[in-house]
């Protein structure tokens, strides 16, 4: 598409409405794919390919395999379409069932895909959940709070990571894992496949 010795180049998108890869290659033959590791959807603004990290050994994890996101009722028909062109066929909800009955999980009509409620519920001891659905929520420390959810992760949540596990390794999935913001429950299980794939 584009030939150029400068330090940057602009191409035009062809079509808005799917993902696109980029091969890049020198003028040594050297190449590598590349995409936009964030995918521009009106509806959720943290949905994120985790392809293109490097393994210790070198490897690059593929991309348009494994994403992550917030939640997906916010979703225009564009961003459902654009979703649906992605493929998947694996999406794990870890939000709390009464938050996946309040804003439910859909990619439209013709979505293909195996949606697997695996509800995470840190803090559960001390009722921070309840609590943050009544909107009574007082932190003192806050950082502290969210290493004892992490910690809450580990301890006592991994039944629902490890059926993540499960359930990828079942098959050639193309998997979404999701909560509400996609931070925090979310990013725990990014962190858990990206380290069982060797990324650092």
């Amino acid at each position: 598409l584009l030939h150029t010795t400068g330090s940057e180049a602009r191409v035009p998108n062809p079509d808005a409405k799917v993902r696109h890869y980029f091969y890049l290659e020198t003028d040594r033959g050297d190449g590598a794919i590349l995409a936009e590791r964030r995918l521009s959807l009106e509806g959720t603004p943290n949905f994120r390919d985790l392809g293109g990290y490097v393994t210790a050994d070198g490897r690059k994890l593929k991309w348009g395999k494994l994403f992550r996101s917030g939640k997906l009722s916010t979703l225009t028909e564009d961003d459902m379409h654009y979703v649906r062109r992605l493929g998947l066929t694996l999406v794990c909800d870890f939000r709390q069932v009464v938050e996946q009955e309040l804003d439910p999980t859909s990619l439209g009509a013709g979505s293909l895909h195996t949606l697997a409620s695996l509800p995470v519920t840190p803090g559960s001891k001390n009722s921070f959940m309840e609590n943050l659905h009544r909107g009574i929520i007082a932190v003192d420390d806050a950082a502290g709070f969210m290493q004892d959810i992490n910690r809450d992760f580990v301890l006592n949540q991994m039944p629902q990571y490890a059926e993540m596990f499960q359930l990828l390794l079942a098959g050639d999935q193309q998997l979404l894992i999701h909560c509400a913001s996609g931070k925090d429950r979310t990013g725990f299980g990014a962190a858990l496949i990206l380290d069982v794939l060797g990324v650092d």
